[in-house]
């Protein structure tokens, strides 16, 4: 085998390892984009999200006015963990209520 013969054989293969090597690389981002997007609640945290997305893919995210106004963390939730948040805060100002009617209607008991 000449050695042209030789090195074309071998360009071929590297190839088809290169090609290999991008189809793998598409699933791996795939993959990290689903989880990044799982990671992160789309209503509250967005633009960390987008955020991680851009340093994958290499580039910059700049922050819109709106979603810099917003109060995020940088810690991921997720929507149900958010969900379960505000259902908390809800009943516990429920019950603080129900403890004030308690001690109001108590007071006039004494009365």
């Amino acid at each position: 085998m000449s050695s042209i013969e030789s090195i074309q054989k071998e360009n071929a293969e590297l190839r088809k390892i290169i090609e290999s090597h991008a189809d793998e690389i598409e699933r791996c981002k795939s993959v990290i984009f689903q989880l990044v997007g799982g990671l992160f609640n789309q209503k509250t945290q967005k633009w960390i999200g987008k955020s991680h997305v851009n340093v994958l893919l290499g580039k910059r995210y700049e922050t819109e006015e709106e979603e810099e106004d917003e109060v995020c963390s940088l810690w991921p939730t997720t929507r149900q963990g958010d969900e379960h948040e505000e259902r908390i805060r809800k009943m516990e100002e429920t019950m603080r209520k129900l403890e004030e009617r308690i001690v109001s209607f108590e007071k006039k008991m004494l009365m």
